[in-house]
């Protein structure tokens, strides 16, 4: 399919049928060798929309969103020692006159010898397959946004990136064979649900596989949304829920089903401010179990205690004792993908990326924004 556009006309817009968009975005990287594409197809619960920029032909990012500096920090946190990350941030604050570019920051993790080229291209690899490939045999829109040439990004061959989602593609078409599809809602069988009950020998042989089953199946949800909701590759997640299909523990239905009784989600707010505390409180009333505490060290008691869904914590906290929370939360297993929001007094780039290596899922900025939290917590919960 060919892009017809010149560039006295950098935006563009256009649809495209199932299983059009990867021959698509071929033309438009060969016409466009540096331009951004908006995706949006549809999704079971709301559109699901995607921010793919090409750098000289190759793919610089894609991801849910156009990418900052924090999130090139968030894709390597887990390979590298959070004290190397303060020390590029200190060494550009003392060196830079103007804001440092993604591919700068890795040219200088680099130059550091910390991480290696291949490792960078390897993580990039695996964060745009886990966001491209949800949307390779979807219908939907695109708008393309021709940039000048610059290079921000470290790029990744676009050959490589299409091989590695041809093989997830075979792999998928396995387990199609099974019923089972990205776009598959997982439920559990009469014969799960009689295991989880029951004490004998053959629920504790399998206790850990029915434990997955019992976290991650909520029967609302398809494998993409649980995936993303748990931080997990969905192909992974399709092959572990096919094996227990196997077992006779899971079915998979074609769409969503309507749930057959409502369920709040309970939010914990931390805060030592007891106005700010009273009004995040008030504010959750309406959609969600809100409670709320004072101190880092009840609040993790209160986790397990009254089944926390997720976590609100205030920088009214000293700023150590507020990640020192979140680290000691995500020390728990059980809690490795509790969503924990973090509110920060000001905008603080650094800040916000030492709340990343510190397990944050999301951070915000005073003022608070209702409509923003809101929507937040019920992507997460």
């Amino acid at each position: 399919m060919q892009v017809s556009s010149t560039i006295e006309n950098p935006t563009l817009r256009h649809t495209f049928k199932e299983s059009e968009l990867p021959s698509l975005l071929e033309s438009i990287r060969q016409e466009h060798p540096y331009c951004e594409v908006y995706l949006e197809c549809p999704g079971p619960r709301k559109p699901r929309k995607r921010v793919l920029i090409f750098q000289n032909g190759d793919i610089g990012y894609c991801g849910d969103r156009k990418p900052t500096l924090e999130d090139y920090v968030g894709l390597i946190h887990h390979k590298i020692n959070s004290d190397w990350i303060d020390r590029v941030f200190e060494d550009s604050q003392v060196n830079m006159q103007e804001e440092m570019s993604p591919l700068h920051f890795i040219q200088r993790l680099l130059q550091f010898r910390v991480l290696k080229k291949g490792d960078i291209i390897k993580l990039q690899i695996s964060a745009f397959l886990l966001s491209l490939e949800p949307l390779y045999k979807s219908e939907g829109t695109l708008t393309i946004n021709v940039q000048p040439e610059q290079d921000r990004y470290v790029p990744v061959e676009w050959r490589l990136v299409n091989l590695a989602l041809e093989k997830r593609q075979k792999t998928w078409a396995k387990l199609v064979v099974h019923e089972c599809t990205m776009n598959s809602v997982p439920i559990m069988t009469d014969q799960a649900l009689e295991l989880l009950r029951s004490d004998d020998t053959m629920a504790a042989e399998h206790e850990q596989l029915i434990n997955f089953v019992e976290k991650i199946i909520d029967g609302r949800s398809n494998i993409i949304d649980l995936a993303q909701r748990f931080r997990m590759d969905p192909l992974s997640l399709g092959q572990k829920l096919t094996q227990a299909s196997f077992q006779g523990w899971v079915n998979f239905l074609d769409e969503a089903r309507e749930p057959s009784f409502t369920e709040r989600s309970n939010i914990l707010v931390v805060d030592e401010n007891s106005t700010t505390r009273k009004l995040l409180v008030r504010l959750l009333q309406s959609c969600y179990d809100a409670h709320e505490t004072a101190g880092t060290l009840e609040a993790v008691s209160m986790i397990p205690s009254k089944n926390i869904d997720a976590i609100i914590v205030s920088q009214s906290i000293p700023i150590n004792s507020s990640f020192q929370l979140c680290r000691i939360i995500r020390q728990n297993p059980d809690f490795k993908h509790l969503p924990i929001i973090f509110i920060a007094n000001k905008e603080n780039f650094f800040e916000k990326a030492k709340a990343k290596m510190a397990g944050v899922t999301e951070y915000l900025t005073q003022p608070l924004d209702q409509t923003k939290i809101l929507s937040i917590l019920d992507l997460h919960t």
